[in-house]
């Protein structure tokens, strides 16, 4: 491999980067961060002819871009704030122009220059390249080890630790990879070897180049399964067709595409989409109080379920049959399932959930496997992407586990392992319906759920994914005190901040009741946070607000839902073991709790 170091020129980089922190922050933003024109610049490193790259725009201190070492920030949250955003526009304007130095000088080598075998490239007229990377369109963080050595990071000053995680913050690794033109197939793709394009996606093995068809990696949001699957003695590789894993969230229903012959290796696309159901309210309760009002109601409510089911089905569908480039690849969905809160699973299975809105909050029994026919699913296609459901095909989930506690909280549940933990562990899993789990350490469980509403789904607060942090920026300005009283309008509003309020001090309550019950009322050390929110929280941020104590080990966990629903899709013992962990969770009823309305207006305070 040939390196080349490169470094964008100053003034493209800086016009780019300047017009994004525009479009993303506003147009007084240099009012809170102004960097100096010498720190707009990127040491980028190119590997060709494979066209693989690393790029840092160092530790961004004191106006110096340097990666000699690295020094706090001194400043306030709110120029931290808009200092992370500019780094991170820095790296979005460098990759863009870094995409387009290679694709340019890749258009104009010879074919010849390119080796079949590394790249499969049999045209280099059509200039059309899409990045792809480490932790991008389903390639696991682990490749970045095999890049990061490929091209000796070391040599920019970038570093790499045992979670793969590039250092400093705003470094970035990547490749681009061809679109638009015939890939050839490595005819050393094997079982147990693959070929090179399987080694850049952590596989073992290229179904679809054994197929002989061609498979970009076009893959998102790739799900990461525990080390520890309990696989089936019968199932597995030998099985045949494709699987879905829902998880129906009261904001969002998302989907993963997997193929069952390949369990370990073969998610194949996800997606999401609004839940069609908010036009009835932002809240289970106001969707409960719809129904109410018309029992035929419920099916309205199913109906809406199954299509948006239906729909992502058809777009997952139709994404993989583009990668294959055959657009009628014959897709038969062998099984489903489904994991939601308690009142997204009654509306699935066309059930009453009345209950859930008034104490003792009991729903009705629900199914834990059905026949698709039951529900209809599948009877009904959107769109034109040539899909089919086995007519013996069955719909999974995992059991309710009290009150507002339901299939999803299970599936984290299983998807974490919390009952083989060995030292207390709190997982906080925070959407519109926020759950609560705590073991002791010594498998005894524990949950709770609460109602935080659409605020830490973004959907009701101004500023979106950024509102811990603007909440944060504005406790450290002065704009508001300890009581939320917005003295000086900010980025967020006095209704943005008691939704935040109403929510934290919620889920803080709850996570305070678990704790004196189980662990002898201390918030344990360790605390996961799941879900889109753990993904995107600052933990400096969420701590100054109130939403996690200060000095606790906090750590993210993804979309753990998301694993627990592949899991029970995936295998037959996993699903076994998820129900039976789920039965040994000792549900709380916060309303039942007569500390609860104290700690909820303590918790209140920031």
């Amino acid at each position: 491999m040939q390196v080349e170091f490169w470094t964008p020129e100053t003034e493209q980089l800086k016009n780019m980067t300047d017009e994004l922190m525009s479009r993303r922050m506003g147009e007084d933003w240099r009012t809170y961060f102004d960097p100096k024109k010498e720190m707009y610049r990127l040491k980028t490193m190119i590997g060709w002819p494979e066209g693989c790259f690393l790029m840092t725009a160092g530790e961004l201190e004191d106006g110096n871009c340097s990666t000699e070492h690295e020094t706090p920030w001194k400043g306030t949250t709110t120029e931290a704030l808009y200092r992370d955003a500019w780094g991170t526009a820095v790296l979005d304007a460098g990759r863009e122009i870094v995409k387009s130095h290679i694709s340019n000088k890749r258009c104009n080598l010879n074919s010849n220059d390119f080796n079949r075998d590394e790249d499969a490239i049999t045209s280099h007229e059509l200039r059309r390249f899409d990045l792809c990377g480490p932790g991008l369109n389903g390639v696991p963080n682990e490749t970045m080890k095999q890049l990061y050595e490929r091209l000796e990071g070391w040599r920019i000053g970038v570093k790499l630790n045992e979670a793969y995680v590039l250092s400093p913050e705003k470094s970035f690794g990547g490749w681009l990879e061809a679109k638009d033109i015939t890939l050839g197939v490595d005819q050393t793709c094997r079982p147990g070897v693959g070929c090179q394009f399987c080694v850049l996606r952590g596989t073992k093995r290229c179904k679809q180049h054994r197929r002989g068809l061609r498979l970009e990696d076009r893959t998102k949001g790739e799900i990461q399964l525990p080390q520890d699957v309990l696989w089936d003695e019968k199932s597995g590789n030998d099985a045949e067709g494709f699987g879905v894993a829902f998880d129906v969230g009261t904001t969002t229903v998302a989907a993963m595409l997997w193929d069952l012959s390949e369990p370990g290796i073969a998610q194949l696309t996800s997606g999401t989409i609004p839940n069609p159901q908010r036009i009835y309210g932002a809240d289970v309760i106001s969707r409960i109080e719809y129904v109410k009002k018309d029992p035929q109601r419920i099916r309205e409510m199913q109906r809406l379920i199954i299509e948006a089911m239906s729909e992502l089905i058809t777009r997952l569908v139709t994404e993989f049959c583009e990668a294959v480039s055959e657009r009628n690849f014959p897709v038969n969905i062998r099984r489903i399932s489904v994991v939601g809160n308690p009142t997204m699973m009654h509306f699935l299975f066309g059930k009453d959930p009345s209950g859930l809105a008034i104490a003792p909050f009991h729903g009705e029994e629900l199914p834990l496997e059905v026949n698709v026919k039951e529900l209809g699913l599948g009877l009904e296609k959107i769109g034109e992407a040539a899909w089919s459901v086995d007519e013996n095909a069955t719909v999974r989930t995992l059991p309710m586990m009290g009150g507002h506690l339901g299939a999803d909280a299970a599936a984290v549940l299983l998807a974490l392992r919390l009952p083989e933990e060995t030292e207390p562990v709190l997982v906080m899993d925070i959407g519109t319906n926020g759950e609560l789990l705590l073991t002791d350490g010594e498998a005894k469980l524990w949950g709770c759920s609460t109602a935080a509403g659409p605020a830490f789904e973004g959907a009701s607060v101004s500023p979106g994914s950024k509102f811990i942090d603007a909440a944060a920026a504005m406790l450290d300005q002065g704009w508001m005190d300890e009581d939320g009283l917005v003295s000086r309008p900010g980025l967020l509003s006095q209704k943005d901040i008691r939704q935040l309020q109403m929510a934290k001090a919620a889920i803080s309550a709850g996570a305070e009741i678990l704790a004196a019950k189980c662990v002898g009322g201390e918030i344990t050390e360790r605390i996961l946070l799941a879900g889109t929110f753990g993904n995107c929280i600052r933990q400096e941020s969420a701590a100054r607000i109130g939403l996690v104590p200060r000095g606790k080990a906090v750590e993210s966990c993804g979309n753990a839902a998301g694993v627990g629903a592949s899991l029970i899709l995936l295998s037959d013992r996993e699903w076994e073991q998820g129900i039976a962990w789920a039965k040994t969770v000792n549900h709380v009823e916060l309303a039942d709790e007569p500390e609860f309305a104290a700690l909820f207006v303590r918790n209140m305070e920031f």
